[in-house]
């Protein structure tokens, strides 16, 4: 497995790259964000693991320019619902709080790992819709439309389960994990996001319906 490692200290970096490496993984490491950007020109990755607090460009900034979908795992000392938020905004997947056990790190990144290696065939789920696990890609009418992690899961559950309603708890439960401690409205930012992303590409009709008083569905042609 590869790992990306973003971290300015160099010490955790030393800490973690040794830990990740006797559990069968690879881990580059780059000291800020603009050094990640560098390498993810050359290289791809099964995983990021990335700090907040950094110079020349911090987490944020990072996530900002960063457009690809593999999955990000956030390590910070900023513990603060409005971080957590503004992260999951900016499209990360999981957010572990500093100081913590580096078992807790392994076992998140195999869980994140997992997530992305599950298959879904294409053209299965909803018309002019192909998504594409292996690839965390969807296509829209055959036109690449970028999402975040976050979204394609989202999108891909809904879908799934074309018949079924999912209350806001549900998706983040399904999506984000019993110890997410942030607010439901995440969960509307990011369909929101998907709903735009579809129409600006082209697509005829609403990926994501909203059931008033009860949460969110897939949409369909007619």
């Amino acid at each position: 497995m590869q790992v990306l490692l973003i971290e300015d200290e160099s010490q955790m970096r030393n800490m973690i790259r040794v830990y990740l490496n006797a559990n069968d993984m690879v881990v580059t490491e780059a000291e800020n964000g603009q050094q990640a950007v560098e390498v993810l020109r050359l290289q791809t990755f099964d995983v990021i693991i990335l700090d907040l607090m950094m110079p020349v460009m911090d987490g944020f900034k990072f996530l900002e320019h960063y457009s690809k979908s593999t999955p990000v795992l956030v390590l910070s000392s900023k513990a603060q619902t409005e971080d957590k938020l503004r992260g999951f905004d900016l499209g990360i997947d999981d957010y572990l709080v500093k100081p913590f056990d580096l078992r807790e790190l392994v076992a998140r990144i195999r869980t994140l790992t997992r997530r992305a290696e599950s298959s879904v065939q294409p053209g299965q789920l909803v018309p002019d819709l192909q998504l594409m696990k292996a690839s965390h890609s969807l296509l829209v009418m055959g036109n690449p439309v970028p999402l975040t992690p976050k979204e394609f899961e989202i999108l891909e559950l809904l879908c799934r389960r074309s018949e079924r309603v999912y209350t806001r708890e549900e998706l983040l439960v399904s999506i984000w994990g019993y110890d997410f401690e942030g607010d439901v409205r995440v969960v509307d930012t990011h369909v929101k996001n998907i709903r735009d992303k579809c129409k600006k590409a082209g697509l005829a009709y609403n990926p994501i319906l909203t059931v008033w008083g009860v949460g969110y569905r897939a949409g369909s042609k007619g």
